[in-house]
């Protein structure tokens, strides 16, 4: 991890530690943000705190903390406004009271700069932040404090507990709710439209819509029921979307092998028992890509998300071969049973998705990645 501190505008060093955590079991979450920024303050290189005053008055206002202290010669004092989510659109408005204090308040006699702490900030929430000039400071450890006469700056991987945070969106029926709104393009949708559009609940649409808002990723008119709003950061959206699904575990797979199966004699027989058994299933991977934008030159596997809970094992009724090697059969099956909304016919064949088969890609591993830039610049354009 590096660590950079620009102090007195002179002094440069990079440095490798940790930052470690407290526990602080029994203390609010504004408390505890303020403690852990007070030690973290205290653990660099001639970083000293020598006052805090929590929920200080500052005029006529109240921030949830000011701290004074020393960076190797210079004095500072931070303006600390605690958030429990740390998304864009909380942090503007953090933004924007902080400015409205610091414009009210007479002279701190030190170097002045406001801060927003918060549980985890998201990667946009951080970026906006320096944007701004505002500092901030996570559990995780990430800092960054752009004084008049000091500069520093601590970047952070993302724990477990950040990614749960800012993934949870792209898991379960909220990324159902959420491919539904990517299908809508650049035309405006209500909830009702999209929960029934990806065959989830009012609720978990609008808890959905209600995230894409606090990361700016969708424009709003309207309010109450009548309230709509449509996609503007597809590029946004499919980045961190893209990092979560690299950061799960892909789906349970079942590979055989089907002597002289070819990829069109495969995707038919599983087309044939599916209908007999009365199961959903649709064609992804290297199959489905090379239908909506060629890549490869041949295709010779064939990856299938089949919708059956209990996983039954095909070549107890079929004429195939479980291998793990020399596999012309992958079948993936889902975490939780549901029908398959996104998944479109071509040619008696069901396909998943162009965005279904870009995820998949990215789990896939190989040379599958390259297929799925590919997929994501020719088709997804995002």
């Amino acid at each position: 991890m590096n660590i950079i501190f620009l102090l007195n505008i002179q002094d440069l060093c990079i440095i490798h530690c940790a930052v470690k955590r407290v526990c602080a079991m029994n203390n609010s979450l504004e408390y505890l943000l303020v403690d852990e920024f007070r030690q973290t303050l205290d653990r660099i290189p001639g970083g000293a705190v020598y006052q805090v005053e929590r929920e200080s008055p500052l005029d006529r206002f109240r921030v949830d903390a000011v701290v004074k202290a020393t960076l190797r010669d210079s004095e500072a004092t931070f303006v600390i406004e605690c958030k429990r989510s740390g998304f864009p659109r909380d942090v503007r408005a953090a933004i924007y009271q902080l400015h409205s204090y610091l414009s009210q308040t007479g002279d701190l006699g030190s170097d002045i700069v406001p801060v927003i702490a918060s549980e985890a900030l998201s990667d946009g929430a951080m970026n906006l932040l320096k944007e701004e000039g505002v500092g901030y400071f996570d559990l995780d450890g990430n800092l960054f404090l752009p004084g008049k006469s000091f500069y520093v700056l601590i970047e952070k991987p993302r724990s477990d507990k950040k990614r749960k945070i800012t993934s949870s969106i792209f898991k379960g029926k909220r990324a159902r709710a959420l491919h539904a709104v990517w299908l809508a393009g650049d035309a405006w949708f209500s909830v009702g439209e999209i929960a029934d559009r990806a065959g989830v609940s009012a609720g978990t649409a609008s808890e959905t819509l209600t995230s894409l808002e606090e990361r700016e990723w969708v424009a709003t008119r309207g309010q109450g029921p009548s309230k709509e709003r449509m996609l503007k950061s597809r590029t946004e959206l499919l980045d961190a979307w893209s990092d979560a699904c690299r950061a799960i575990k892909p789906p349970a797979t079942r590979r055989y092998y089907m002597k002289n199966g070819t990829p069109q004699s495969i995707m038919q027989m599983i087309d044939d028992v599916s209908e007999r058994n009365g199961w959903q299933y649709e064609i992804t991977g290297e199959a489905a890509a090379q239908l909506y934008s060629p890549y490869l030159s041949t295709v010779s596997q064939v990856r299938c998300r089949l919708n059956i809970l209990d996983r039954i094992d095909l070549a107890e009724h079929y004429d195939l071969r479980p291998t793990s090697q020399g596999w012309n059969l992958s079948i993936l099956y889902p975490e939780a049973d549901g029908d398959l909304p996104f998944r479109t016919f071509r040619d008696g064949v069901w396909f998943a998705d162009e965005l279904q088969t870009y995820f998949d890609l990215l789990q896939a591993g190989g040379r599958a990645k390259d297929f799925a830039a590919h997929l994501r610049q020719e088709i997804l354009k995002a």
